[in-house]
């Protein structure tokens, strides 16, 4: 019994002690650890950071080695809070620590809150809590650790593990008062979820990351890691993430507002940093949308809704690829605005970030360089609306925009197709389709098409200069286009300008129009310097001219005053830069082209039509010295025609040029409103043809405008100030020719340069040249009051040489001039005493001979033949008159023989004989001036007595004048008459 007692007693004290161990063990761990752990937290907080610190309660259970805190609050010295949860709880496995591993089974942070404050560039809440750390650290430890070398490698005593992590329903406040305008956000909820975390070498841990962003924005990571060699593997999803956040902190460096703007971002991530940093982005999928995009100050959005998205891209580091299936854009609004200062919206916002970098030295950098593939680009139904504020009243285009671009690449040669479609709200498309490179140098070639694109759009601009009203006109092409360093720009191709109408907006009125301007086979090279248009043609132009009351041109009146402006000094760099250019024309045709003129600067309205113009103009080059030929046919009002042809040299008209205009046909009635400003007189009835030619050498001008007129009638006189005093019913009688034609021929000269060169004073000149026509053909009048045709004449008789005797002919014109005569008692009638001194003296030589044969003949009774009896009378007189040679010299000259060889008598030619005689007599015949001299007086009174016989002329209308030498004319000597006045 004493030994059982003896046994219990030993036990009983062991038990005591056991039991006293495990008491004391369970006071310290489950009241006094905790007690002391509050205190010490507490204090060590406050003495080392300056933090002031609040625990609501520590647990810890030391048989489970479990650990709780309960509501932590951290603040700093000005009461600012700096850190704070609801609940710490972590669940150590300490039986392992004799495996070498500290193992957590559990974690669990709940409702953490954290405050994170940036206070300068180089000051924040993290910096302030070291730097107090280490302001307090104890200074009295003797030594410091030996640091290790750069070779060695520290390896740790224990592996850590973590079974479970948590992070629950956590806070994160962060405030920066460094931009300009402070910057707030706050990050809640925060879940984070670790499995298994070790930091064993190739212990994979799964991670869940799970972060709520402001606005409604979540961000989530999802994945596994390693620690030994450090590896990442996982997911990222960010949704609904607000571009405002970001925009917030950095608006003050940014020269832009941001409304609204939303990111949604998905990847795949697989880092490893073992050796050196491996790093592959997969499936990037990313979204930017519901974009509000501002100029500062200004309420209409600069980019307005719309979306961007990045399909399935790959970015592989080192290598630095970046590889993207699509990228696409889409309904986008975008605006741009220039300002009245000639300032760009988009530009003034970019300026100040790329005058930024304008300093910034390239730096070498060690990465490979940034290779980018992009498969596919689109732009889908993107909206631009363009404003141009320079012009007095904006200019507005809008346009929707769709593109794609394949291929796209950093690598050299790479050739990317692209397509381009404009649509325009005003009306017409624009397309291009080809390819694309960047690198190593830009070059495109492209297909390019416009359809039907209106031009309205640029009347702002027309109203800076003119006041024209665009109507309405479009505008088709069809082109290649071809860019690249040997070839910076060139185009081949047509174009086509299609109803087009401009008006004038001071009268309300059509200006100017057509149907088709097609410029075809166009071919340019910058490269060359060539521009060549294979044909222009022209289709139904029209065109209208006034002149206003106050003789001014609708067209000087339509152009608006310019301000002056300083030339540039680039001009002439750029002119003789322009005129180095090889331009060619093949020919512009014109088709069915019209012309409205009215001229209302005269007593009454002129108007006239001209319609019908087709023609063609040929081609011409600036390598060639052949000038451009014109010829030009239309209509002028009712049953007028107008016909231009002539050359001139387009690039230098002033050089050479030679343009001839006729009108033909034209109806003078229409022509009153002109014969009333200068004359006083209508036209009642009558045609006209008008050939005008001009010609243009080295600017000096000659021109000759031949006026002729048919059927010419006067109508009513207007009393009209400043018109000048014209016997037009007189010059109209003289002037017709004898087809009742009146032609006036108007000469103009001088140089087209001198700014004192004007047609008023030539067309002046032309009257007083049609009155001196009047003058010089009075006769033509006088014919036209007693009806003469105009094929007849009544100012000249003819008389043949030798002659006073008046034919059959002469007395007719005769009649009618005395006829006329006695109409115009004012006129007196010169008639002149005409003769040829050579064909008058040989014809009274012939006369005087055969009067004497005549006379000899008749005195004989022989009844010889006729031949014989005049050989007898010519002998005779031939020595009466003692010629030589002697009779029979000359007849053995007319004498022949039958046989030369034979001795024979010789037969006289009787023939040849006596006109040879009648030669030799008529030359020895002798005339003297005085017998000229009365010839000529016989002829004057001839008409003289013929006058008196068969008019009732009195004897001061018959004026004589003295004899005067004249020339045959086809057999005839003409007696010219004058009039002149009693």
């Amino acid at each position: 019994m004493e030994s059982a007692k003896n046994t219990f007693l030993k036990f009983r004290s062991l038990l005591i002690w056991v039991v006293s161990i495990l008491l004391l063990y369970t006071l310290i761990g489950f009241f006094l650890l905790p007690w002391l752990a509050e205190r010490q937290l507490v204090k060590t907080l406050h003495e080392r950071l300056g933090v002031e610190a609040s625990v609501e309660k520590i647990h810890f259970n030391p048989y489970t080695f479990e650990a709780t805190v309960d509501k932590l609050h951290l603040a700093n010295e000005q009461n600012e809070p700096l850190a704070a949860w609801d609940k710490f709880y972590f669940n150590l496995q300490p039986l392992q620590l004799f495996q070498l591993k500290l193992r957590i089974e559990e974690i669990t942070i709940d409702a953490p809150k954290l405050y994170f404050q940036r206070y300068s560039s180089s000051e924040n809440t993290l910096t302030r809590l070291a730097e107090r750390w280490n302001a307090t650290a104890r200074t009295d430890v003797a030594g410091d650790a030996a640091p290790l070398e750069d070779n060695e490698q520290s390896d740790p005593l224990f592996t850590l593990e973590i079974g479970e992590f948590n992070y629950t329903n956590g806070e994160i406040a962060y405030r920066d008062d460094v931009p300009a305008s402070r910057f707030e956000t706050l990050l809640s909820p925060i879940n984070i979820h670790l499995d298994h975390f070790s930091t064993a070498a190739g212990e994979t841990a799964n991670k869940d990351l799970v972060f709520a962003l402001e606005n409604d924005a979540k961000l989530t990571l999802n994945g596994k890691m390693v620690l030994s060699p450090l590896q990442f593997t996982g997911e990222v999803n960010l949704e609904n993430f607000s571009l405002q956040t970001p925009y917030r902190y950095l608006q003050a460096q940014l020269p832009f507002e941001l409304q609204q703007g939303r990111l949604d971002l998905q990847l795949a991530y697989d880092i490893d940093l073992a050796d050196t940093a491996n790093v592959e982005l997969s499936e990037i999928n990313l979204g930017l949308s519901g974009f509000s995009l501002h100029q500062p100050g200004e309420a209409a959005a600069l980019l307005q809704g719309g979306s961007l998205t990045v399909s399935n891209g790959q970015f592989v580091f080192p290598d630095n690829q970046l590889t993207i299936d699509d990228v696409a854009l889409n309904d986008f609004k975008i605006a741009a605005t220039q300002n009245s200062e000639g300032e760009f919206n988009w530009l003034q916002l970019f300026e100040p970030l790329l005058e930024g970098n304008t300093d910034d030295e390239p730096t070498e950098s060690e990465l490979a360089p940034l290779q980018l593939n992009i498969a596919n680009i689109e732009i889908n139904n993107t909206r631009l609306a363009v404003e141009d504020q320079m012009p007095a009243s904006a200019a507005n285009l809008a346009l929707m925009l769709t593109a794609t671009l394949q291929n796209f690449s950093l690598t050299e040669d790479q050739q990317m197709p692209f397509t381009t479609l404009i649509s325009l709200d005003s009306g017409g498309e624009i397309t291009a389709e080809g390819d694309l490179q960047l690198f190593p140098s830009l070059a495109v070639q492209a297909e390019t098409g416009i359809d039907q694109l209106s031009l309205i759009p640029v009347q702002p601009y027309l109203n800076k200069f003119a006041h024209i009203e665009m109507v309405s006109g479009k505008i088709d092409s069809a082109a290649s286009i071809t860019s690249n360093p040997q070839e910076p720009f060139a185009i081949q191709g047509n174009l086509t300008l299609s109803d087009m109408q401009l008006d004038n907006q001071q009268l309300d009125e059509k200006l100017l129009g057509l149907d088709n301007l097609s410029v075809n086979s166009i071919d340019f090279s910058l490269s060359k310097q060539r521009v060549a248009i294979s044909e222009v043609i022209i289709d139904a132009l029209y065109s209208r001219v006034l002149i206003n009351e106050n003789g001014e041109t609708n067209l000087a009146l339509l152009i608006k005053e310019q301000p002056e402006s300083e030339a540039s000094p680039t001009d002439n760099a750029n002119s003789e830069t322009s005129s180095s250019y090889d331009v060619s024309l093949g020919r512009v045709k014109i088709n069915n082209a019209s012309s409205r003129f009215t001229d209302q600067n005269l007593p009454i309205v002129f108007d006239a039509l001209m319609q019908n113009l087709n023609g063609e103009i040929s081609g011409f080059s600036t390598s060639s010295k052949q000038p451009v030929d014109i010829a030009l046919e239309g209509q002028v009002d009712d049953y007028g025609m107008v016909e231009i042809d002539g050359v001139m040299n387009p690039l230098d008209v002033m050089a050479q040029t030679s343009i001839k205009l006729a009108f033909s046909n034209l109806d003078l009635p229409a022509m009153s409103p002109y014969t009333v400003k200068f004359a006083g007189r209508q036209i009642a009835e009558g045609k006209g043809d008008i050939d005008l030619t001009y010609e243009v050498v080295d600017s000096e001008l000659t021109a000759s405008n031949n006026i002729v007129i048919r059927d010419i009638k006067l109508g009513e006189r207007v009393e009209t100030p400043g018109a000048m005093d014209l016997p037009l019913d007189l010059a109209v009688g003289l002037l017709k020719n004898s087809k009742g034609v009146i032609e006036l021929n108007i000469p103009v000269s001088g140089n087209v340069n001198d700014p004192q060169f004007a047609m008023g004073p030539v067309i002046r000149g032309a009257i007083g040249n049609a009155l001196r026509n009047i003058v010089s053909a009075p006769f033509r009048f006088l014919g036209s009051l007693i009806g003469i045709g105009n094929d007849e004449s009544i100012d000249e008789i003819r008389f043949r040489a030798g002659r006073a005797d008046l034919a059959p002919p002469e007395q007719e014109k005769l009649h009618k001039l005395v006829e006329a005569l006695v109409q115009r008692p004012q006129l007196a009638l010169q008639i002149p005493a005409p003769f040829d001194e050579a064909a008058d003296r040989q014809r009274l030589q012939v006369t005087a001979v055969e009067s004497r044969i005549d006379t000899r003949l008749n005195e004989t009774e022989s009844t010889q033949q006729l031949n014989e009896k005049r050989q007898q009378v010519l002998e005779a007189l031939y020595l009466q008159a003692g010629l030589s040679p002697d009779l029979q010299t000359l007849q053995q000259e007319f004498s022949t023989t039958e046989d030369a060889n034979e001795q024979s008598q010789a037969e006289l030619d009787v023939l040849a004989y006596n006109d040879s005689l009648k030669k030799r007599l008529i030359e020895a015949e002798t005339v003297s001036d005085a017998q000229l001299q009365q010839l000529a007086q016989q002829r004057q009174q001839a008409v003289i007595d013929f006058i008196k016989q068969n008019g009732e002329l009195n004897d001061d209308q018959l004026q004589t004048t003295d004899s005067v030498s004249t020339k045959l004319d086809d057999g005839w000597l003409n007696m010219k008459f004058d009039l002149e006045t009693i």
